[in-house]
């Protein structure tokens, strides 16, 4: 990205990381890019239900002290309609988050990939890519990243944010499809 162009700051932090593998790409807010894409298509309900793969929590904690910041409860990711997250304001003044996502999956995944992509006010502003690798069959995971923050003053207003924010995540077993959701943050 070219550090002439105006760029829009994304809600969450700029630089991810993972157990495994990540890779964290932004795009400018002029212009197309190539990274965007319409999760809409492709897999149906069925199929996705058929592929055994659950979310079963996912949490965010100050990543210094440990301080739990948010808990989703039960996660259901393979619904047609948007999901909404209220999100503390405060979670976007930490230097580094720590994500957990619990997962489990009835079949083997050769290949488990996971693909997110921050939307503000519908236009694409990030989207960041992830690997955890072979998942067992019958298997219970636990998925860690550390979310390195963007600073202070490259944040975004909250009040701004807050309801404009929709996180597209999609995983994968190699190329395929096996669960995809959209999120709506309102930062409480």
């Amino acid at each position: 990205m070219s550090d002439s162009k105006e760029q829009i700051r994304p809600p969450l932090p700029m630089t991810v990381e993972d157990d495994e593998k990540s890779e964290s790409i932004s795009s400018s807010s002029s212009g197309g890019n190539n990274y965007c894409y319409n999760i809409n298509d492709g897999v149906d309900e069925e199929e996705k239900n058929a592929r055994g793969f659950r979310i079963l929590s996912m949490n965010m904690k100050d990543e210094a002290s440990g301080e739990l910041l948010w808990d989703s409860g039960k996660w259901n990711v393979n619904v047609e309609e948007e999901l909404e997250a209220k999100i503390p304001r405060k979670i976007l003044k930490y230097e580094a988050i720590s994500r957990e996502i619990n997962f489990a999956s009835s079949r083997q995944i050769s290949h488990l990939k996971l693909v997110q992509t921050v939307l503000f006010k519908g236009m694409c502003i990030e989207e960041w890519k992830f690997d955890f690798g072979f998942v067992i069959r019958g298997s219970i995971n636990s998925w860690q990243q550390i979310i390195q923050g963007a600073g202070n003053s490259n944040m975004m207003n909250p009040d701004e944010l807050s309801g404009n924010v929709v996180i597209e995540t999609v995983f994968y077993d190699g190329n395929d499809i096996i669960s995809r959701s959209d999120v709506r943050l309102y930062y409480v």
